[in-house]
Formats: C-alpha cells, sequence, structure tokens
C-alpha cells in the first residue's frame, strides 16, 4: 500500500512537472516510479508525455524565434533577423530552418549592398568617372557574374567613355582647323 501511494504521488508530481514543463524533474519522478514498478505502464505514458511536452516545446519556441526572423528579413532589418535565427539554432542545431533563414539573410544584405554599389556607380557615371563606374559594376559582377544592371552599366560606361574619347579626337581636330584658318579677325565660319 505504501508503494501504491508513493506511485500515485509520484505519478502526480511527474503529470504537474510535464503541465510546468520542467522536463528534469518529470522524467526523475517517473524514473523513481520505474525503480518502484519496473514494468509500469504509468511510467511508459509518462516517458511520452514527457516526449511530447519536448517536442511540442520545442516546436514552439522554433515557430515564434522564426517568426521573429521572417518580419524583420521581409523588412531587410538584417541584424534582427540574424538574432532571431541565431536563437533557434543556439538552442537546437539541429534545426534546419533557421540555417536556411540565415541564407536568406546574407543573400538579401548582398543584394542591398550591390543595389547601393549600383546606384553610386549610376552616379559615377553622371559624373563621368567611366573607370570608377566600371570598377564598381566590375565588383559585383565578380560575385554573380549573371547580374544583368552590372552588365548594363558596364555597356553603358564603356560606350560613354569611347564617345567621349571620340567627341575629344573629333574636338581637337576642329580645334586646329579653326586655329589654321585663324587671321585675327572675326570670322563666323571659324567660329562655327
Amino acid at each position: 500500500l505504501q508503494v501504491q501511494a508513493r506511485i500515485a504521488d509520484l505519478e502526480g508530481q511527474g503529470a504537474a512537472h510535464i503541465e510546468n514543463r520542467r522536463w528534469p524533474e518529470a522524467t526523475k519522478a517517473f524514473d523513481e516510479i520505474e525503480s518502484l514498478s519496473p514494468q509500469s505502464e504509468i511510467v511508459k505514458r509518462g516517458r511520452t508525455d514527457i516526449e511530447a511536452g519536448m517536442l511540442e516545446e520545442q516546436n514552439q519556441f522554433v515557430g515564434y524565434w522564426t517568426g521573429q526572423a521572417r518580419a524583420p528579413l521581409d523588412a531587410a532589418r538584417w541584424d534582427e533577423a540574424t538574432a532571431a535565427a541565431k536563437q533557434v539554432i543556439a538552442k537546437f542545431p539541429q534545426e534546419k530552418e533557421a540555417p536556411d533563414l540565415l541564407q536568406l539573410i546574407e543573400r538579401g544584405r548582398a543584394a542591398e549592398s550591390d543595389k547601393a554599389t549600383l546606384a553610386a556607380a549610376r552616379v559615377q557615371l553622371d559624373q563621368r568617372k567611366w573607370d570608377e563606374a566600371i570598377a564598381s559594376a566590375n565588383l559585383i559582377l565578380s560575385k554573380r557574374p549573371d547580374d544583368e544592371n552590372a552588365k548594363a552599366l558596364v555597356t553603358d560606361a564603356n560606350a560613354a567613355k569611347e564617345k567621349a574619347a571620340a567627341d575629344m579626337a573629333k574636338a581637337k581636330t576642329l580645334l586646329q582647323q579653326a586655329r589654321h584658318l585663324d587671321k585675327g579677325q572675326f570670322d563666323q565660319g571659324i567660329l562655327d
């Protein structure tokens, strides 16, 4: 009777610990029941409940923190998204969704960086700094050779550079012709 009373008490404690998600204490209670009654169905049910509860807790934790990573990821708040994904990896290293999120975050960061680099390269192109614009675009192409925006920028910069060189050569030729025809008096034809 004392053993049966102790088992009933331990079963109640174990159930309470499971409800409160205190897994080590619940395990200890069911281990003691097993020592008192080795083939007890109570132990099997208790351990099954512990496993199910731990799995549910893990799924809730992972779901919460991956959700916390996705919202800032969508808003391009990279540091917040990274911190949330790392919460999952720190507690459950075998979990697969968080590393995938970290890869998405890195790709998002890279895309944002490339977008800023291309915007700066367009400004350089407008300022007639063609070599700098080409170098910026080539930096992106070294990482992603198929980037259409970077390819277009290189093409535009090279075309602008060639046109400027051709315009400069033509301007020098016209200047030499004008100097050759200059007689020291105003002449509209020479000016034109």
